[in-house]
């Protein structure tokens, strides 16, 4: 069993141009390596690609999601067997003009 991993901030930003919809979540986590490692094994469905050069313990980690809008990634994400022990302290949904997003009961 995984330890509890807490992840400090969420930050989603959903882009959209001329072909696609592009969502970005840049996540501030208290054991960034940790976080990398259990993200790389999230499915392929939740996950398109993800940055994580030169990153260090509580620096954001960008990640490129798959299709899909930033609330679908979270609803997979938050579901996946893998992910559940993971807390959530706090979250930023943002669409295109810095609008708020609202995923209620994640946190």
């Amino acid at each position: 069993m995984n330890t509890p991993l807490a992840i400090r901030k969420v930050n989603i930003f959903e882009v959209v141009n001329h072909t696609r919809r592009e969502s970005l979540i840049a996540v501030t986590s208290e054991d960034s390596l940790a976080f990398r490692r259990r993200l790389s094994s999230a499915p392929p469905d939740v996950i398109g690609h993800w940055d994580c050069a030169d990153q260090t313990e509580f620096e954001p980690l960008a990640v490129h999601l798959g299709p899909g809008t930033a609330d679908h990634f979270l609803k997979l994400f938050m579901s996946d067997t893998r992910m559940r022990d993971w807390r959530l302290i706090e979250w930023r949904c943002t669409r295109n003009r810095d609008l708020p997003g609202q995923l209620p009961g994640l946190i």
